[in-house]
């Protein structure tokens, strides 16, 4: 079992990543502010190994910090397995994130 952080920082704030470039696939593969902020999960997108990111921290504004957590190939029932043990020792099913109507507007 691999254990990182799921992105390198906290929550992006609704909107930051809202962007329309004319090379899409640059922007979603290549170095920058996307890689730049959810390094740890790609390797794993792409290979197919089984991993969960698990929301276990908050900031003191309410956001969900995750951890992550991935498998071996093939894994996934231990994976799973693991994930629902963590659950049950500190859940998180009553988390909310606050929702505030500014970060709503378009």
């Amino acid at each position: 079992m691999l254990l990182t952080a799921t992105l390198a920082e906290p929550s992006a704030n609704i909107g930051r990543f809202d962007r329309r470039p004319d090379d899409y696939l640059d922007y979603r593969l290549g170095p920058g502010p996307l890689f730049d902020y959810s390094p740890f999960t790609a390797a794993f997108n792409a290979s197919g190994q089984p991993a969960a990111s698990l929301p276990l921290h908050w900031t003191a504004d309410g956001l969900p910090v995750g951890v992550h957590l991935a498998a071996g190939f093939g894994k996934e029932e231990l994976l799973m397995g693991l994930c629902t043990r963590i659950e049950e020792a500190a859940p998180w099913f009553d988390q909310r994130p606050p929702l505030r109507y500014e970060t709503c507007r378009s």
